[in-house]
């Protein structure tokens, strides 16, 4: 039950970072489009290149240091996780449910929705294929193994020190 409670928290501050870098226009997440929808833009005049770009790296900057502190708090500080494996299985489902749950609900549905649509690129489509998704996700499945062993051992190592002194 713990877990699911900690997979439900971390999809939503995950939905809720997408949600504020979008805004009320979806030309404030354009790094989140194709290629083809990028260039569209840039040529239409709507976004400049260099701008998308330092957005994107703010962005990334904050919400993978936000996923990481929630993850922290919830191995390291809720549960006081001291062993790896135990580390490891909760981060690694964790990452893994976020993973499909961004290329299903994010990328696929809520991206589906008119908000998403940029006007002057309609006519160019926006939503990853599901063949795309698909494949990407099973990778980023076998990708998250080395990340979470990663993470899993530091913080493991910080809960053994923080809680035993």
């Amino acid at each position: 039950m713990r877990l699911l409670f900690e997979v439900i928290i971390y999809c939503f501050v995950y939905t809720l970072f997408v949600k504020v870098a979008k805004g009320s226009n979806p030309l404030n997440c354009l790094y989140f489009y194709p290629e083809p929808v990028r260039k569209k833009a840039y040529t239409l005049g709507l976004a400049d290149e260099k701008s998308v770009h330092k957005r994107a790296k703010q962005f990334f900057t904050y919400f993978l240091a936000a996923l990481v502190i929630l993850l922290f708090v919830f191995i390291v500080i809720v549960n006081k996780t001291q062993d790896f494996g135990a580390a490891f299985a909760e981060l690694y489902l964790i990452l893994v449910i976020g993973n499909w749950f961004d290329g299903i609900v994010i990328d696929r549905f809520w991206v589906s929705r008119k908000s998403w649509v940029i006007p002057e690129t309609a006519d160019i489509p926006h939503l990853k294929p599901w063949k795309t998704v698909l494949v990407r996700r099973t990778l980023g499945t076998f990708a998250y193994i080395p990340i979470a062993a990663i993470f899993a051992l530091i913080f493991s190592k910080l809960s053994i020190c923080i809680w035993n002194g």
